[in-house]
């Protein structure tokens, strides 16, 4: 009896593992992104362990990798000058589209506490960034929401 419960529970643990496990990629890949141009990128994430993943750009760029024991996976592909309007097709256990990339410069800002101010500033206190984005509707702003972390955190999707 014990051991027909442990080989039940066993099978439930497995199977629930690969019911679960699917393609997942970071926050930071998402519709509306911007890639750098003129480069290599790179593209990463999770699926289910040795899966084959595909990635195809709609500038004509194509990448296959399979994921590792963990799942885990990453490959790079190359970007063109600054364009609008792209798509990104990522497949493996399932399929992920991401629309409306433009390919550009990207930059990254990081720094003190007052880093952390709002671009559209705070009540009497405007910024001058906000006044440059006001008149460039092809900027593209990701902000990740700090949080104290005793250990290194990732993004699965």
């Amino acid at each position: 009896m014990k051991l027909t419960k442990f080989l039940g529970l066993l099978t439930l643990i497995i199977y629930s593992n690969l019911v679960i496990a699917d393609l997942q990629l970071p926050k930071i890949f998402s519709n509306n992104m911007v890639l750098q141009q003129n480069s290599e990128v790179k593209i990463w994430g999770n699926d289910t362990p040795n899966t084959a993943i595909s990635v195809k750009a709609s500038w004509g760029e194509a990448a296959v990798v399979t994921s590792d024991g963990k799942g885990h996976w990453s490959l790079t592909i190359s970007t063109p000058s600054a364009t609008t309007d792209h798509q990104l097709v990522i497949s493996g256990s399932s399929k992920q589209t991401i629309n409306n990339i433009n390919l550009g410069e990207v930059w990254l800002c990081s720094g003190q506490s007052n880093m952390e101010m709002p671009v559209k500033g705070e009540k009497n206190q405007p910024v001058a960034v906000r006044y440059a984005f006001s008149n460039c509707p092809e900027a593209s702003l990701f902000g990740i929401n700090g949080l104290p972390a005793s250990s290194f955190k990732t993004d699965n999707g």
